[in-house]
């Protein structure tokens, strides 16, 4: 059974840009290992966290400034951008050095990514999508061997963008909330991915406060549980919250938990091996990007 943690929250070395809708990625390629940023409202560049000296370093420029792509692993050093809201959805960019980025290219299949919740299994070498901009139900994978996007079935239970996502330490992966939800039963999805070219949807509950809650960070938990954190609800951009959601796996259901010392929406995150959350950027109550 499942019980929630409280958890602490410390801050790490700020970016130098800062990013509302960013895209991270935790690349254990490197030694020390790192973590990727790119996109952001207004930031056309990207940057990495060196996870040994927790210091930033600034990468180059991309083509475009984009909201919410996917940034994905190329090559043995370089990313992909996979699109990003609201008009290079079906367009990425790459290096592959990581740091100076060539033009925007149609994605290969057409696919629309942006605004869409991901799991990675680096074991596997996969990158999963789900839904986007504005409200889709698509789920896209990428393989990062070979660096090609295809589109799978079944979709998800309704059209979302800017869902959370994570992968639950039985290797589910789970999708809350998101822009257009707008029924209970939809608010939370379980993904089982055994057979990764035929995955099967089952429902994991409803969220305590707004259903449609958007733009949070979903953490797994060890013991099997989930923390969703932050968000923005209402329409349009939304208002960010400091709430803080446990998911108990054992009776598929949800509890408030204590907040954040700010509101926070829209940030990307990333979990290194120690097990901590990391969260970057996003935006205030007040819209201004963090």
């Amino acid at each position: 059974g499942g019980g929630a943690g409280t958890g602490s929250i410390s801050p790490v070395s700020p970016m130098n840009s800062a990013r509302d809708e960013p895209s991270v990625f935790y690349d254990s390629r490197s030694a020390p290992s790192r973590i990727y940023v790119t996109g952001g409202s207004g930031t056309a560049n990207g940057e990495w966290l060196d996870l040994g000296a927790m210091a930033w370093t600034a990468s180059g420029t991309l083509p475009s400034s984009l909201l919410s792509p996917a940034v994905v692993p190329y090559s043995s050093i370089g990313y992909f951008n996979l699109g990003g809201a609201t008009v290079y959805t079906g367009y990425s960019e790459m290096t592959t050095d990581g740091t100076n980025w060539g033009t925007n290219s149609p994605i290969t299949p057409t696919a629309s990514i942006g605004r869409s919740g991901r799991a990675d299994f680096p074991a596997q070498g996969k990158t999963y999508l789900f839904g986007g901009y504005p409200t889709l139900t698509n789920i896209v994978g990428y393989d990062w061997g070979t660096g090609t996007v295809s589109v799978l079935s079944p979709t998800l239970s309704a059209g979302r963008a800017n869902a959370s996502t994570a992968i639950l330490s039985d290797g589910n992966v789970m999708i809350v909330g998101g822009e257009g939800v707008s029924t209970p039963s939809d608010a939370c999805d379980l993904l089982n991915l055994t057979d990764p070219m035929n995955p099967t949807l089952s429902s994991c509950g409803t969220l305590v406060g707004d259903i449609g809650v958007f733009g949070g960070v979903l953490a797994p938990l060890p013991n099997g549980d989930a923390m969703l954190i932050g968000g923005a609800t209402g329409t349009g951009s939304g208002t960010a919250t400091p709430g803080i959601q446990f998911y108990n796996h054992t009776t598929q259901s949800w509890s408030a938990g204590n907040p954040l010392p700010e509101p926070r929406a829209e940030a990307a995150s990333a979990i290194p091996p120690d097990g901590r959350v990391i969260l970057f950027g996003g935006r205030d109550s007040s819209g201004n990007p963090m």
